[in-house]
């Protein structure tokens, strides 16, 4: 009996696995990115946060995105190839998951690696977050 308890968490988490991944089947599916120790982790000023009030900033073609909690951004811009970070949550350490939808065609694929490179970006976007209350967060979308 006990072979069929782990069975079923083994199968458990390859579901709950390929939950997670993106589910657009567009031209914003993801590709293989850079470990997270390639990447600069993005800044966070969390003193200034407002729980559920994210904070997006743009410089040029970048796009920082931060939050306190649960939250759903503004919108933003993008247009081409961009490498996705994802801060992890200042309070617990784990990276929290980011819903990236599409203002134009209403999808939205779910993301939990830290860093994923995004192909082929175009229009306006908003992220939602579901992390704990105290999570501080940030996510950056860099041209790749």
């Amino acid at each position: 009996m006990q072979r069929l308890q782990i069975a079923g968490l083994i199968l458990a988490a390859g579901l709950a696995a390929g939950a997670c991944s993106g589910g657009d089947s567009g031209p914003n599916v993801p590709t293989e990115a850079p470990s997270g120790s390639q990447v600069a982790a993005p800044s966070i000023g969390g003193a200034s946060l407002l729980p559920g009030k994210p904070i997006v900033t743009v410089d040029g073609s970048r796009v920082h995105i931060e939050g306190l909690g649960v939250g759903t951004s503004p919108s933003f811009a993008l247009t081409g190839n961009y490498t996705m970070t994802i801060t992890k949550c200042s309070d617990t350490g784990t990276t929290p998951f980011i819903v990236l939808r599409s203002g134009s065609t209403g999808l939205a694929a779910t993301y939990v690696d830290q860093v994923t490179l995004l192909k082929g970006m175009s229009g306006k976007y908003d992220v939602e977050i579901t992390p704990p209350p105290t999570c501080v967060w940030a996510v950056d979308f860099v041209p790749a």
